[in-house]
């Protein structure tokens, strides 16, 4: 699970780095790296539920250059940065 602090990146990359390729940061985060600042939790009605409700993960995420922005939980993972950077 994905929690404040943690460096994530996207689970589909846009891609501009090819692998193993330059990793400064301005690549690094446009490529889908970011830090994760804040994240909100809330149930919402779902008709495929058996409960009819479902908790959605709201991750508050900032680049290099401090931009802010928002992202579901579902689209991004948590990264090892010895393995995956």
């Amino acid at each position: 699970m994905i929690s404040c602090g943690d460096i994530v990146k996207r689970r589909e990359r846009p891609g501009r780095v090819a692998k193993g390729g330059s990793r400064d940061a301005s690549w690094i985060f446009y490529d889908g790296y970011f830090l994760v600042l804040s994240i909100l939790e809330n149930e919402m009605p779902c008709v495929n539920s058996k409960n009819n409700t479902r908790i959605v993960r709201i991750c508050q995420i900032m680049n290099c250059f401090g931009q802010l922005s928002w992202i579901s939980e579902k689209l991004i993972k948590k990264i090892d940065m010895v393995d995956d950077i």
